[in-house]
Order: C-alpha cells, then structure tokens, then sequence
C-alpha cells in the first residue's frame, strides 16, 4: 500500500472516531454543561482543600 493512502486512511479514521466520539458524548452526557462544570469545580475544590491540609500536615510533621 501506498505512504500516501495510508495516510489518507488515518486520517478519515481519526475524523470518523473523532465526530462518532463527541457525537455519543453529546448525547449520552447524564447532566447538563452547566451542571457538570458545578461538579467539577465542587470536586476541585474539595481536592485543593485536601492538598492544603496534606501539606500542612506534612509541615507540622517535618518542623516536629
């Protein structure tokens, strides 16, 4: 096969996987856009306020 159509080949089967991918995405997606963004900043902020305290923690412990 030639360099040139398999290139051609990769490309039309990214796009395809691409385009079925966020088509699928959109609409099995279980909760809204905005509803998702309000998860995922409640979920970042739990995890900074984790790191924040790990990292206290692990201060007190060197300082000790």
């Amino acid at each position: 096969m030639c360099s040139k159509n398999l290139w051609t080949y990769f490309g039309f089967g990214l796009a395809l996987g691409l385009g079925l991918g966020f088509g699928i995405g959109v609409f099995e997606a279980p909760d809204s856009g905005e509803r998702t963004r309000r998860k995922f900043l409640k979920k970042a902020d739990r995890m900074k306020n984790t790191m924040a305290k790990s990292i206290k923690k692990s201060k007190k412990s060197v300082t000790a």
